[in-house]
């Protein structure tokens, strides 16, 4: 374990796997904790099986989805940034025809944001913000989006 005074630095990156994932292609990586931030820039499923942590380290959006037909699911998300213009998010989706299911989002500053995103699938995602547990996905520019909040 490294330690270099912040906790996200002590955890192998997920980034390295995403990059490592062929196009089309499904990660299912090892259960445990891993360091974002995370940017899917190639359509890719992602499927941590409810079993897999992603800890941003209080800085920025930790998962960033700019690839369209990408699929997260079944992660833990932590520590987003805390910055208002930044727009800081566990998930901030920027990409068409995604899947976002069955994640759990906590100690974040946004839950989803959508940003140009249209005709994506949001749904079954437990939200914890910094400040209490709501459910909230913040929307600029989307539509035919299919969105479930119960």
């Amino acid at each position: 374990m490294l330690l270099l005074g912040d906790v996200a630095y002590s955890f192998p990156p997920l980034q390295l796997y995403v990059e490592l994932t062929p196009a089309g292609g499904t990660l299912k990586p090892p259960p445990g904790k891993y360091s974002g931030p995370v940017i899917i820039k190639k359509p890719i499923t992602i499927d941590g099986g409810g079993k897999v942590e992603v800890d941003g380290g209080g800085r920025a959006t930790v998962i960033t989805i700019k690839a369209d037909k990408s699929v997260v699911r079944g992660l833990h998300i932590t520590h987003s940034g805390t910055s208002h213009d930044g727009v800081d998010a566990g998930i901030s989706l920027e990409a068409s025809h995604c899947r976002v299911e069955n994640n759990k989002i906590e100690k974040v500053l946004f839950g989803i944001q959508l940003k140009n995103a249209d005709d994506n699938i949001v749904r079954a995602n437990t939200i914890s913000s910094l400040v209490g547990i709501f459910q909230f996905v913040a929307m600029e520019f989307a539509c035919g989006m299919h969105i479930e909040i119960e």
